[in-house]
């Protein structure tokens, strides 16, 4: 039978914070692979990037598909700024968000897929603001009917 005592040593062997290697791997360390596919390529890799960007221009979509693979970074959401003032506490405040979004996206300063992803938060958010608001006169009303 386990005792408490050998279970805590086999599920956490270290004290919290604590680990099998204090010191951690060194700054500035390099990937084993990484150091073995740069000594084998030993300074060819633009000759070999050149090689796949002529084969992707002669239309091998292989070539095509691996070239924008690594030329292309993945896309990634990014922090998006729209201004408009106040807070949106009413539908008027959410038609001037509306509208300063739109704005953004009319100057290109966001995308239109950026826009959607901004106006569907602003219309959730005004369906909140309109529950509460709806919850608020029920409970309201339901105090004077008790009276």
């Amino acid at each position: 039978m386990m005792t408490e005592t050998d279970a805590a040593v086999r599920g956490r062997p270290f004290e919290p914070g604590q680990s099998g290697n204090p010191r951690g791997r060194p700054k500035g360390s390099r990937n084993g692979v990484t150091l073995l596919a740069e000594t084998l390529l030993g300074g060819e890799a633009e000759a070999i990037m050149r090689k796949l960007i002529e084969k992707a221009l002669d239309g091998d979509s292989s070539a095509m598909r691996l070239a924008l693979e690594r030329i292309m970074p993945p896309k990634r959401h990014r922090t998006t700024m729209i201004e408009f003032e106040g807070e949106i506490h009413t539908p008027a405040d959410a038609a001037r968000a509306s509208g300063a979004v739109l704005s953004a996206c009319a100057r290109g300063d966001i995308s239109s897929e950026e826009a959607t992803q901004i106006m569907s938060a602003i219309a959730t958010h005004v369906k909140l603001v309109e529950s509460a608001e709806l919850t608020a006169r029920l409970t309201a009303l339901e105090k004077l009917v008790q009276k």
